[in-house]
């Protein structure tokens, strides 16, 4: 799992990045701002999916799965190097590909959190 949490980031992430399995134990310890989790239990069977995350995506994390409200106060950044096995791009509790939820599979990406979306116009 610790292979596959790493498998995320770039090399001078993943040296420093701390390793969580998704029930939040640590599986070894980082001294970076990142922490890794290897492909989540219910995606495995499909396919891999790990992703390392800095403090922004970590709160965005919590609040994805216990249906909070989230405001970013900084960029966020996270890295999904080893791509994903698909989400939609309109509905963050999909867990399926429909016909109407444009579902999207992902190679290797970079995902960004911009808390002031003005700063992507132009």
């Amino acid at each position: 799992m610790v292979q596959d949490a790493l498998a995320a980031a770039p090399p001078s992430i993943a040296s420093t990045a701390t390793v969580m399995d998704w029930d939040n134990r640590v599986l070894r310890q980082g001294g970076g701002t990142y922490v890794c989790f290897p492909t989540p239990p219910a995606v495995r069977p499909k396919g891999r999916e790990p992703t390392c995350l800095e403090n922004v995506w970590l709160a965005w994390l919590d609040a994805w799965m216990t249906a909070k409200p989230f405001r970013a106060d900084r960029v966020g950044i996270a890295y999904m190097f080893a791509g994903d096995t698909g989400a939609s791009a309109i509905d963050p509790y999909a867990s399926t590909a429909t016909a109407e939820n444009e579902w999207v599979v992902d190679g290797p990406n970079i995902m960004l959190i911009i808390p002031n979306l003005a700063q992507l116009e132009g």
